[in-house]
């Protein structure tokens, strides 16, 4: 199984209901450098998206470049069944960070994927 690594620190989700986590809009990287969950995972599925490429990018399928599992061509660039439940649950603006990571964790092992959190706040 593959690892899929969530860097809670920069994490945009939620929108901007009472859970949400991160400053600025919700993309896969705006301009705060905040990213949502597909943001952060498309770098490590595709060593060849940067930065700009996904800034100010709301979902996979604007990005003209092909990111495994997340975005597929059929003559235009459109969001896998994946990348569209992903962005469900990691924009959710009632389900905490906490009900959003065993989601995104549930659909990810579908499809072969662990994910790991790091950087995230100890509780006290």
């Amino acid at each position: 199984m593959k690892t899929l690594t969530l860097d809670y620190s920069i994490w945009r989700c939620g929108n901007n209901g009472e859970y949400h986590l991160g400053l600025g809009t919700t993309a896969m990287e705006n301009s705060q450098g905040f990213q949502c969950c597909l943001g952060q995972f498309s770098k490590q599925l595709n060593k060849n998206i940067t930065r700009d490429i996904i800034l100010g990018v709301e979902v996979p399928s604007e990005v003209c470049i092909r990111i495994p599992f997340l975005n597929k061509s059929k003559n235009i660039y459109i969001n896998t069944k994946l990348a569209s439940r992903g962005i469900r649950i990691n924009d959710n603006p009632t389900s905490t960070p906490e009900e959003k990571i065993l989601s995104l964790r549930k659909l990810f092992k579908r499809y072969g994927f662990k994910i790991r959190v790091i950087n995230k706040p100890k509780k006290k």
